[in-house]
């Protein structure tokens, strides 16, 4: 007999104040501290976090507390084992695959961790992958998209940005959403030139992923 599991989003939340900052930069550049991906690391026995940190892009974190409450310790930028194979030399919102089947936890995939991230090429944004033996790094870059960019006229002829990934191992495949951005008006009522979400579905093994199509139009108001 299957137990019947309810889950519950609360209704109210307690602010407990900032958890990281933005980091230091001079007035010459913008700076970011977002999208966090957070997963449990075994090794250390705590929690880390990716996220969009610029500069220059990327960053870690760790919590040692099981229950997140922090304090959160910036661990620097993401390192990369072969950073000139980064596209357009540079690469920001970075996100670890994870077990569809465990949330927060990263997917063991052939004893390695796989790391998605959007890179640039020519002037579009585009989605990069990346593979690691332990969630630290370092990371060894696919000098090739892995998601890039739809024909022209389609949801994401210009940009494929902040990516999420997640592993169905029965299946033996990742299962990534996206947002695409198109180059020219799309045929819908709101936000013809606005993003919309997509995706796209990776076999294991192989380098780029199979595009599924648009899933989630902006909204219709």
């Amino acid at each position: 007999m299957t137990a019947d599991i309810r889950i519950s989003i609360p209704t109210e939340w307690e602010r407990r104040g900032l958890v990281l900052g933005r980091p230091q930069s001079d007035a010459t550049q913008s700076s970011v501290a977002g999208d966090p991906c957070i997963v449990w690391d075994d090794e250390v026995q705590g929690w880390r976090m990716f996220l969009f940190y610029a500069p220059p892009g990327h960053a870690h974190a760790l919590c040692r507390d099981p229950l997140a409450r922090g304090p959160w310790a910036v661990g620097g930028p993401l390192s990369f084992a072969n950073p000139g194979a980064l596209l357009g030399g540079r690469t920001h919102k970075p996100y670890v695959v994870m077990d569809a089947h465990h949330p927060n936890r990263a997917a063991r995939i052939g004893g390695r961790y796989s790391l998605v991230t959007v890179s640039h090429l020519e002037g579009h944004k585009v989605i990069q992958q990346a593979w690691a033996e332990q969630l630290c790094g370092p990371w060894t870059l696919v000098d090739a998209p892995l998601i890039g960019l739809g024909a022209h006229g389609e949801f994401d002829a210009k940009h494929a940005d902040a990516v999420s990934g997640f592993f169905f191992p029965e299946r033996n495949e990742i299962l990534y959403f996206y947002m695409g951005y198109p180059e020219i008006a799309q045929p819908r009522r709101v936000s013809p030139l606005g993003s919309a979400q997509g995706a796209a579905i990776q076999r294991v093994g192989e380098p780029q992923a199979r595009k599924v199509g648009m899933v989630l139009p902006p909204c219709e108001l």
